[in-house]
């Protein structure tokens, strides 16, 4: 194709500088002069607020005439501008319109250029997801494979990388779990609420989290179990013996104490079964009680 754009240097414009000329500028020079040194430190009475007054407008009179003058040569000075504009104008707007055409057809190739790039890296990603044992999904693509430069190698090698650290942090959080889990057993408390906070925080933190947890747990169980001895006292205060008998004074009722425990047992059936048996055979009464579950106990 014949390149037909020419040069810059090729747009001739004639410009001729123009000069501007206050042909009395002495006589002004001298006015106003004059006026600052005269009137500057003037003093405004009573007694000459007329005087002053019509003195004020005089001197604006020749103010506003030198500002007329001014105005007058700049819209002459900024007419033949205004027009050498209007003409550029012109010729960029239709320039413009090819630039954009031209420029529409570079970016739909460009585009379709990016797509293949694209295609290209995810299809990477998926021939080698398997042999590093990650999820596709679970490879975010870099903007630095997209760019045309980039060789096949840089590529397959940038998406390793990402692979890698992706195990890599994946092998952490597991740790990372494990240790919460096995402190959480150790402190006798649900793992899964410090568990869902594992990719978030570090492991000290999160340790700190589980250690707060179980003195909050603690805390509230002295609080019920100070709260239940309380209540206890209270009921026996109320509590008198009439012979064998303990009778309740506010109500008459009679009443009697028993104790309460809590426990976890393990043992064959058959051991289960009888401690079973015991407990309807003595009439002890169960507030509470699990589901029985089966653990493989080595001989």
């Amino acid at each position: 194709m014949t390149n037909e754009v020419m040069n810059i240097a090729d747009v001739q414009v004639k410009f001729v500088e123009s000069e501007i000329t206050i042909e009395n500028k002495v006589q002004l020079d001298s006015m106003v002069n004059t006026v600052v040194a005269k009137y500057k430190d003037l003093i405004v009475t009573e007694a000459t607020l007329a005087d002053d007054k019509r003195l004020k407008a005089d001197i604006n009179r020749l103010k506003n005439a030198m500002e007329a003058a001014r105005k007058r040569i700049k819209k002459a000075y900024n007419e033949p501008l205004k027009v050498f504009e209007a003409q550029i104008k012109e010729y960029t707007t239709v320039i413009d319109g090819v630039v954009k055409n031209i420029d529409d057809g570079v970016k739909y190739f460009e585009e379709l250029q990016h797509q293949e790039r694209l295609e290209n890296v995810k299809t990477l990603i998926a021939e080698m997801a398997p042999n590093y044992g990650v999820a596709i999904e679970e490879v975010e693509i870099q903007d630095g494979w997209l760019i045309k430069t980039i060789s096949n190698k840089k590529l397959v090698a940038g998406i390793a990388g990402t692979m890698n650290d992706i195990n890599a942090q994946k092998k952490a959080l597991a740790d990372k779990i494990e240790t919460i889990t096995k402190y959480c057993a150790k402190c006798d408390i649900d793992p899964e609420p410090f568990i869902g906070t594992a990719a978030r925080f570090e492991i000290m933190d999160i340790m700190q989290q589980i250690d707060n947890a179980v003195a909050a747990k603690q805390a509230k169980i002295e609080r019920e179990k100070a709260k239940a001895e309380a209540t206890l006292v209270a009921k026996k205060a109320t509590l008198q013996h009439v012979g064998e008998k303990l009778v309740d004074a506010e109500t008459g009722t009679l009443n009697h104490i028993e104790q309460q425990i809590t426990f976890t047992v393990q043992g064959t059936p058959e051991q289960i079964n009888g401690l079973a048996w015991y407990l309807t055979k003595n009439q002890l009464k169960t507030l509470s009680a699990s589901d029985r579950t089966e653990i493989i106990v080595e001989d």
